[in-house]
């Protein structure tokens, strides 16, 4: 479970960074405003704050726009064909 969790705090970042740089400029100033809180309140998180009864209502607000990162990031990985390709090297071991 240990490493479920690990991979979920680089997925979710990953996430909210695509959402980020993929919207920037399809939002208005209110959305890009929540996009900007969820960052800082990630870059926080990361550096500063250790305790996660603090961090735990803020990284809520998180995981949705990390959802929509990896709404837009998945379709452009099935154009890139890199699952063909990991498919087959999976095959190989």
């Amino acid at each position: 479970i240990v490493l479920i969790l690990d991979a979920l705090q680089t997925i979710i970042p990953v996430g909210l960074l695509a959402a980020l740089i993929s919207l920037r400029k399809k939002l208005d100033i209110t959305q890009m405003g929540a996009f900007i809180a969820a960052l800082g309140l990630f870059v926080v998180y990361l550096f500063w704050e250790t305790k996660t009864q603090y961090m735990f209502p803020p990284f809520l607000l998180i995981i949705p726009f990390s959802a929509m990162g990896w709404a837009l990031i998945i379709p452009k990985i099935h154009q890139l064909k890199i699952t063909e390709k990991v498919k087959k090297l999976w095959k190989h071991h």
